[in-house]
């Protein structure tokens, strides 16, 4: 159920970034720290989170989460409507 919920979230994020790209890195910054805590719920119920069949420790989760998180915030404070506008 968490990963229908995740691809949905997800699907929600990319439809509104492709309209526009500010609400866009909003809603990406929104996906993201949900799902950094999410995350890090599961590994600390002693969980474990798998990228492409790699296990991921919480150091290099919460590197990657970063990168997204600067990635989308950059949107939401210097995107434009449209890519081509």
């Amino acid at each position: 159920m968490d990963r229908l919920v995740i691809l949905g979230a997800l699907l929600v994020v990319i439809i509104i970034g492709a309209i526009n790209r500010r609400l866009g890195g909003i809603f990406g910054v929104i996906f993201t720290l949900g799902l950094t805590y999410w995350g890090l719920s599961v590994l600390k119920s002693g969980g474990s989170l798998f990228i492409l069949k790699y296990n991921l420790n919480r150091e290099i989760f919460l590197i990657i989460m970063g990168i997204f998180l600067v990635y989308n915030l950059a949107l939401a404070i210097y995107g434009d409507k449209k890519r081509g506008e």
